[in-house]
């Protein structure tokens, strides 16, 4: 999709990156953790290695099968009603690098649970920025040629089973930027977002 240019660079928002570590924490930071905080979110954004891998194709819906004439086919009564009224379907993966995590990992071992919290916080942030920003962006071409973006879905929600990564990272083509499943179907690296949605006539 030529039209399409992934996001390579992420400014992380101190706000997002605070709230989202307040929730973890339940409690008050001080004025020096903030700094920390900060120095953190200062790290993180120069060693976030930010990828995308984006496939779609022409799909059809026949019972609770969703099939992309890509050959991806997907299996699920959810997915099929969200896509009941699609002509077009995408599939998209975003990941934030293994970087992230294994400064997490570091600090752990280092029983430093604070700036683990933060850097686990920071990785989420990036992820889901570029997660918006590459659905975002693939509505607005769909937009510009008159159709109706559905939602994004992705596997592990309800209704589609956090198996079927297996066969849609694969057309995704998920080696391509490095992101690989675990026994329990969990991607890693683990700040990863992988998702579909569909595309109906305006």
């Amino acid at each position: 999709m030529k039209q399409f240019k992934p996001l390579n660079k992420i400014s992380l928002s101190f706000d997002d990156v605070f709230t989202r570590l307040g929730k973890r924490l339940n409690t008050e930071v001080s004025e020096e953790l903030k700094t920390r905080v900060a120095d953190i979110i200062n790290l993180s954004e120069k060693i976030l290695d930010p990828k995308t891998a984006v496939s779609y194709g022409n799909t059809q819906v026949v019972g609770d099968l969703v099939i992309f004439d890509t050959g991806l086919r997907i299996y699920s009564q959810t997915v099929a009603k969200l896509f009941e009224k699609s002509f077009k379907g995408y599939g998209f993966l975003v990941t934030a690098g293994e970087a992230i995590s294994e400064k997490m990992a570091e600090c752990l071992s280092e029983k430093n649970v604070f700036d683990a919290l933060a850097f686990d916080a920071c990785g989420s942030v990036a992820v889901e920025t570029m997660a918006s920003y590459t659905y975002e962006t693939i509505c607005k071409i769909e937009t510009a040629l008159g159709n109706s973006p559905t939602k994004r879905f992705s596997p592990g929600y309800p209704g589609w089973d956090l198996s079927a990564q297996e066969y849609f990272l694969s057309w995704l083509g998920a080696e391509n930027i490095g992101v690989w499943l675990t026994e329990s179907f969990m991607m890693m690296p683990e700040k990863s977002i992988s998702a579909t949605l569909g595309i109906e006539k305006g």
